[in-house]
Protein backbone atom coordinates (compact mmCIF):
# COMPACT_ATOMS: atom_id res chain seq x y z
CA UNK A 1 0.00 0.00 0.00
CA UNK A 2 1.93 3.50 -0.89
CA UNK A 3 1.23 6.32 0.64
CA UNK A 4 0.54 10.07 -0.37
CA UNK A 5 2.32 12.87 1.76
CA UNK A 6 2.04 16.09 0.21
CA UNK A 7 3.84 18.44 2.38
CA UNK A 8 7.59 20.00 1.08
CA UNK A 9 9.33 18.63 3.74
CA UNK A 10 8.31 14.91 3.47
CA UNK A 11 8.88 15.33 -0.09
CA UNK A 12 12.17 16.39 0.09
CA UNK A 13 13.13 13.63 2.97
CA UNK A 14 11.86 11.21 -0.08
CA UNK A 15 14.55 12.73 -2.26
CA UNK A 16 17.51 10.30 -2.65
CA UNK A 17 20.79 12.04 -1.87
CA UNK A 18 22.58 10.86 -5.01
CA UNK A 19 19.52 11.84 -7.16
CA UNK A 20 20.38 14.49 -10.29
CA UNK A 21 18.92 17.46 -11.32
CA UNK A 22 15.33 16.45 -10.12
CA UNK A 23 16.41 16.70 -6.52
CA UNK A 24 18.03 20.41 -7.12
CA UNK A 25 14.96 21.47 -8.75
CA UNK A 26 12.93 19.72 -5.41
CA UNK A 27 15.44 22.31 -2.96
CA UNK A 28 14.51 24.55 -5.01
CA UNK A 29 11.06 24.46 -4.75
CA UNK A 30 11.33 23.65 -1.00
CA UNK A 31 13.98 26.95 -0.57
CA UNK A 32 11.18 28.97 -2.53
CA UNK A 33 8.49 27.81 -0.27
CA UNK A 34 9.77 29.01 3.02
CA UNK A 35 10.80 25.25 4.48
CA UNK A 36 13.74 25.29 6.49
CA UNK A 37 16.36 23.30 5.23
CA UNK A 38 17.93 22.75 8.76
CA UNK A 39 15.10 21.02 9.62
CA UNK A 40 15.20 19.42 6.49
CA UNK A 41 18.32 17.93 6.98
CA UNK A 42 17.65 17.25 10.80
CA UNK A 43 14.93 15.14 9.37
CA UNK A 44 17.11 13.59 7.03
CA UNK A 45 19.86 13.00 9.79
CA UNK A 46 17.15 11.43 11.65
CA UNK A 47 15.46 9.27 9.97
CA UNK A 48 18.73 7.98 9.12
CA UNK A 49 19.70 7.03 12.41
CA UNK A 50 16.40 5.42 12.61
CA UNK A 51 17.18 3.25 9.74
CA UNK A 52 20.73 2.36 11.68
CA UNK A 53 18.96 0.91 14.57
CA UNK A 54 16.19 -0.76 12.83
CA UNK A 55 18.93 -2.71 11.39
CA UNK A 56 20.31 -3.47 14.13
CA UNK A 57 17.74 -4.28 15.57
CA UNK A 58 16.45 -6.88 13.11
CA UNK A 59 19.95 -8.33 13.34
CA UNK A 60 19.33 -9.14 17.07
CA UNK A 61 16.08 -10.26 16.27
CA UNK A 62 17.51 -12.70 13.96
CA UNK A 63 20.06 -13.76 15.89
CA UNK A 64 18.13 -14.46 18.63
CA UNK A 65 15.62 -16.76 15.92
CA UNK A 66 18.42 -18.40 14.96
CA UNK A 67 19.14 -19.44 18.75
CA UNK A 68 15.98 -20.37 19.66
CA UNK A 69 15.97 -22.59 15.99
CA UNK A 70 18.93 -24.28 17.58
CA UNK A 71 17.46 -24.43 21.24
CA UNK A 72 13.85 -26.15 20.02
CA UNK A 73 16.58 -28.81 17.78
CA UNK A 74 18.25 -29.44 20.73
CA UNK A 75 15.12 -30.10 22.76
CA UNK A 76 13.58 -32.62 20.32
CA UNK A 77 17.01 -34.46 20.59
CA UNK A 78 16.54 -34.93 24.39
CA UNK A 79 12.73 -36.30 23.94
CA UNK A 80 14.27 -38.53 21.14
CA UNK A 81 16.96 -39.81 23.96
CA UNK A 82 14.55 -39.66 26.60
CA UNK A 83 11.61 -41.46 24.20
CA UNK A 84 14.66 -44.30 24.21
CA UNK A 85 15.44 -44.50 27.57
CA UNK A 86 11.88 -45.02 28.22
CA UNK A 87 11.22 -47.54 25.21
CA UNK A 88 14.11 -49.40 27.02
CA UNK A 89 13.40 -49.18 30.14
CA UNK A 90 9.78 -50.62 29.88
CA UNK A 91 10.68 -53.26 28.14
CA UNK A 92 11.76 -55.06 31.03
CA UNK A 93 16.15 -55.21 30.02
Amino acid sequence: MAYMINSPVANAMLIPKNSSSSSNTSINNLNSSGVDMDDVNRLRHEMEQLKSKLASKSYECNKLRNQLKQCSVEIDQYKQILSTISQTNGSGE
